[in-house]
Order: C-alpha cells, then sequence, then structure tokens
C-alpha cells in the first residue's frame, strides 16, 4: 500500500487548448478573437514555440493609443509569462498567481507544447466547489484581515 498522498495537478483543472494568436498579428485581431471566444488571456506562438502572453487589459489599453491600429500583438504583450508544466500542483500554482497578482498561468507537457491555461477563473472554480462541498460553519467570517470563529 502506497503512503503517497496524491495532490490536485492543474491539468484537471485548467482550460485545455487554448485559443492563441501569433506575436505578428495586429492588436485588432486579438480583441475579435479574445470577443468571439469570451476569453481575456491569448498565448502567443510563434509557430510552435510559445512566446508570450496578452491579457484583455492589455489590449485595453494598447486600443487607447493614438497608433492602435498600427499595433502588433507583439508590441503588447508579455514576454516571459510564467509557464509551468500540467503535473505541477494547484496550490503551488495558486500560491505564485496571489503573490505575484497574475491572472493566467500557461501550461506545457514535457516536450514544451502548449496543453492549457489555468487563470483565477479556474481557480474560483475550484474554490465554488470546495464551499459547495464543505460549507462554512455558521459564526465563521472572513474579512481582509483573515478568519475568526465567533462560535467559540
Amino acid at each position: 500500500m502506497s503512503h503517497r498522498k496524491s495532490y490536485a495537478k492543474v491539468e484537471d483543472y485548467m482550460t485545455r487548448s487554448p485559443f492563441v494568436i501569433e506575436p505578428g498579428a495586429p492588436i485588432s485581431q486579438a480583441v475579435q478573437l479574445m470577443r468571439e471566444r469570451n476569453i481575456r488571456h491569448l498565448p502567443v506562438q510563434f509557430g510552435e514555440r510559445l512566446v508570450g502572453i496578452v491579457s484583455d487589459r492589455a489590449l485595453k489599453a494598447a486600443s487607447l493609443s493614438k497608433w492602435a491600429d498600427q499595433l502588433k500583438v507583439s508590441d503588447i504583450m508579455v514576454a516571459d509569462p510564467y509557464i509551468i508544466l500540467s503535473d505541477t500542483r494547484v496550490e503551488d500554482v495558486v500560491d505564485h498567481m496571489i503573490q505575484e497578482k497574475i491572472g493566467s498561468v500557461l501550461v506545457t507537457n514535457l516536450k514544451s507544447e502548449l496543453v492549457g491555461i489555468f487563470t483565477t477563473i479556474d481557480a474560483l472554480k475550484i474554490l465554488r466547489a470546495a464551499i459547495q462541498e464543505h460549507p462554512p460553519k455558521e459564526g465563521h467570517h472572513c474579512t481582509g484581515h483573515g478568519c475568526s470563529n465567533h462560535d467559540r
């Protein structure tokens, strides 16, 4: 009998096969794709190589520029995104996302191929499921300063 503790892996919760865009695409194409697919983050690939990520926030800011019609995805993408392997522990990824205040993480396999994206929305879905399975006890309250149990 194995005593190894199992853990939740990102691959069990990530969005698989995310939509991608090329770095040379105009930002208008990224905006259109995000609107059509109702997504907030787009991995950027050059051929099969993952080269960055662009967010809806970056696109909104860039769209306000007087040069917006000339901007390419490569002009506004984050060129060094946080990338993890699909078997990474969810807890570790969420801790990093909180610490670094990032909204998404790109997920690859051992061959460095993009297999998914894990976002704050995915983390919130995990939280919702956990709350539904184990609702908080009456008298338990959390604020920005921590949690307390007034039922003592």
